[in-house]
């Protein structure tokens, strides 16, 4: 009867280990995203902004990808000296040219932001690569006929 009494005041007090308790980490989860949630609504007070992004808290996980892939895109431009990145091509386990090939495809859909598509202009992107392709086939051609 004892060992009852003393597992009903452990529940009372919140003592309980199987109930209420949550992972740590879980818990860092559900709190970030209320925070990010907050952040999107314009509603997250400054100072928690301020201290989270000191910490490394990444507000867009989708901004962060994108700004991974375009660090690879541009050690690619300075290493090979052009940004045409073959379609298959991995860059540090990262599939470039499919990324590559993404951001062509949303442009042509006017879903890529503008600020992204210059930054992309910028590296050297060639956004019909089949056609720049073809031109540079079409410079090889001429330049070989003038010489015959």
């Amino acid at each position: 009867h004892e060992c009852g009494n003393q597992k009903h005041d452990e529940h009372k007090h919140g003592n309980n280990k199987s109930e209420g308790h949550k992972n740590p980490k879980e818990n860092l989860g559900e709190l970030l995203i209320k925070q990010r949630n907050q952040k999107k609504k314009r509603r997250l007070d400054g100072t928690i902004e301020n201290y989270s992004e000191d910490m490394g808290v990444v507000w867009n996980d989708i901004s962060r990808q994108w700004e991974n892939s375009y660090t690879l895109l541009v050690k690619f431009q300075q290493r090979e000296g052009h940004s045409n990145v073959p379609p298959e091509y991995i860059e540090e386990g990262k599939n470039l040219g499919r990324w590559l090939n993404t951001q062509r495809y949303q442009k042509w859909n006017g879903e890529l932001h503008k600020n992204l598509e210059e930054r992309l202009e910028v590296v050297g992107i060639v956004w019909n690569a089949h056609s720049e392709q073809w031109e540079n086939n079409y410079r090889l051609l001429v330049k070989f006929h003038e010489r015959e």
